[in-house]
């Protein structure tokens, strides 16, 4: 088994790995115009409302179960399931299964850094 494959056994990440309120990631290769990740999402936990200003996002569930809100609808998540998040659109993954959530997270475009991130208050996510 990886060190994903077991997140949180501890109170501190392997190492590699990016700790965050929601669960972790571990980047598995970046480049000029794109950036392969390893999300782990805990169960009853989510990412937040956001979007983003110059990157499209591509979503592969590898394990567990979870939903996607984007763009007013609302999609269920399995494994082997695969998202495309457009370039500004707003979204949020949840974690309502009993095992983490594993995906993999494709990101692409001109900037992929995580600070291109516009977060979306819950106001604006239900105006969606």
């Amino acid at each position: 088994m990886t060190r994903m494959e077991m997140p949180f056994q501890g109170d501190t990440p392997s190492q590699g790995d990016r700790a965050m309120p929601w669960g972790a990631h571990e980047e598995l290769l970046a480049a000029r115009r794109f950036r392969v990740r390893h999300l782990v999402i805990r169960p009853g936990a989510a990412l937040p409302m956001q979007a983003h200003y110059h990157r499209a996002e591509h979503f592969i569930v590898v394990e567990g179960a979870g939903r996607i809100r984007l763009e007013g609808r609302e999609i269920f998540l399995e494994e082997n399931a695969t998202v495309f998040v457009p370039l500004g659109k707003p979204y949020a993954i949840e974690n309502h299964g009993k095992v983490p959530l594993q995906l993999i997270e494709v990101r692409t475009g001109s900037y992929t850094e995580d600070d291109d991130v516009m977060p979306i208050g819950r106001e604006e996510a239900l105006a969606s």
